[in-house]
């Protein structure tokens, strides 16, 4: 319940602060990176979590879908033939 309650705290900051972050060279990326320090073993222990617990490996799953899903979002056909990118993606958009 910890974890669910730290988790829906620190997202609101993040919506509230995103706009200032998206003017500096912060991310809200790296405030939850910094909350989970605070709130983790490391900084105050509110929440306490095992790094082989299974809910560790399902969150970071989500967490890559999630960031390869938004990047997918923002990546354009036209742009990737420009720059070329790496073999793979090469054959795999069909450009040589």
């Amino acid at each position: 319940m910890a974890l669910v309650l730290a988790f829906g705290v620190v997202l609101l900051f993040s919506v509230l602060l995103s706009g200032v972050a998206a003017r500096t060279v912060l991310s809200t990326a790296l405030l939850f990176l910094l909350a989970g320090a605070l709130i983790g073993q490391g900084g105050f222990g509110l929440v306490t979590i095992a790094p082989h617990d299974p809910l560790v490996t399902a969150l970071t799953d989500i967490a890559l879908f999630m960031v390869l899903f938004t990047d997918g979002q923002r990546a354009s056909v036209p742009a990737l033939r420009e720059a070329g990118g790496s073999p793979v993606a090469r054959s795999a958009w069909g450009c040589r």
